[in-house]
């Protein structure tokens, strides 16, 4: 139970961080920011707006259960000036829910996980290795690409 309520209190801290960010900074601090983590499409910002506005404040609480939704909601709430309440009591649902889910799950898979990282197969090992290696390298194209693109200087936080 301490691991769940440790995880809620983080995941609930992070998302206060963003909307507070967004809250403060605005809509042009949002749309830098997601110009700088690849997204860079403000298509996705009005998506996620309408999607606020119109679904209410129970979106906040069904996206914490969307994995890469869940860690980046809480920009469009801040730069919509939610209702801070509201948007920490459906977090705070929403990453205790989450949370507590991932642990039961892990729970149940009890010995399972000690056993797999003891005694993995050599197959899994070099798919790991490549899943990285491809990774690495895809993720590095990507960002050389986008400079080259644009022809910037190294990517720096809006002032």
């Amino acid at each position: 139970m301490a691991v769940v309520l440790l995880t809620t209190v983080a995941g609930v801290a992070g998302a206060l961080v963003d909307y507070y960010l967004a809250l403060k900074l605005g809509r042009p601090f949002v749309e830098r920011l997601l110009k700088m983590s690849g997204i860079g499409k403000t298509e996705q910002l009005k998506r996620w707006e309408r999607w606020l506005s119109t679904k209410g404040s129970w979106s906040i609480l069904v996206a914490r259960f969307i994995p890469g939704v869940r860690s980046s909601v809480s920009l469009p709430a801040g730069a919509l000036r939610m209702r801070f309440r509201t948007f920490v009591a459906m977090t705070t649902i929403g990453v205790f829910g989450w949370s507590a889910l991932l642990v039961y799950l892990g729970y149940l898979a009890g010995n399972l996980w000690s056993t797999a990282l003891i005694q993995p197969s050599p197959l899994l090992a070099e798919i790991f290795i490549f899943a990285a290696a491809l990774a690495s390298v895809s993720y590095i194209a990507y960002f050389v690409s986008l400079r080259v693109r644009r022809r910037e200087l190294p990517l720096t936080l809006p002032t």
